[in-house]
């Protein structure tokens, strides 16, 4: 009975090493399969790297790719939305000293803060807005001695002779070879380079270490803003929130 035994336990063991040949064979197909997707997901990986890539390479510049397609149909002119005057690097003596002058005699003495507006003779005729702007300031609600520290940056020889009559605080933003007098319509030519301009000029007063509340001559001011400002703040802006 023995043998038959040894039969038997050859039979368990044979059968043991066909079943471990068979399993080896599943997992070398397993390995396989594992081998394919992975290959599959690295190759999607690149893809998807080379695609972000070139649009990333194309955000850079974009117009690139439209110049490349159709020449014709970017022939519009971008330059209308770049500064027309280049910012000069500085002001010339006796404009920085004007300047400044200016800044010195209207300041509020405790944080060197003025109050801005820009004109032109479009805006300053009589009984026009600009004597609403100032009416607006003797008849608020604790307004009238922020008047005293306005200065009014007058883009040509009328507001500004307009500006010193009205015993305000003037200073004249000249652009040689510009005329700003007249009424400029909103994105024209004339009045993006009027923008710039005085984006320049307010530029100038930060220079000069001085703070500033830029406001337009058509805002009325019937009550003191100044209670609301955050002390610490950079840059603060009116919304309508």
């Amino acid at each position: 009975m023995q043998p038959a035994g040894d039969g038997v336990d050859g039979s368990a063991a044979k059968g043991d090493g066909d079943t471990l040949e068979s399993g080896g064979y599943h997992r070398d197909n397993n390995h396989k399969n594992m081998f394919s997707g992975v290959t599959i997901k690295i190759t999607l990986m690149l893809v998807v790297v080379g695609t972000t890539l070139l649009l990333l390479n194309q955000s850079s510049n974009p117009m690139a790719f439209f110049r490349t397609h159709n020449l014709n149909a970017n022939s519009f002119s971008f330059h209308q939305y770049t500064s027309p005057i280049p910012p000069p690097s500085s002001l010339a003596k006796d404009e920085k000293m004007e300047l400044e002058k200016t800044l010195r005699s209207a300041t509020m003495k405790d944080n060197k803060t003025v109050i801005i507006t820009t004109l032109n003779a479009a805006w300053m005729k009589p009984n026009s807005l600009f004597d609403l702007f100032l009416e607006s300031f003797r008849i608020g609600n604790g307004t009238a001695h922020l008047l005293d520290h306005v200065v009014v940056g007058a883009f040509d020889e009328t507001a500004y002779e307009r500006c010193k009559a009205a015993g305000l605080h003037c200073y004249a933003v000249t652009t040689e070879g510009v005329d700003f007098s007249g009424e400029t319509y909103f994105m024209s030519e004339d009045y993006l380079k009027m923008m710039w301009r005085r984006i320049d000029f307010l530029r100038n007063v930060l220079e000069l270490g001085y703070d500033f509340v830029f406001t337009d001559a058509d805002i009325m001011w019937l009550r003191d803003p100044f209670k609301k400002f955050y002390k610490d703040g950079d840059f603060q802006i009116a919304c309508d929130h």
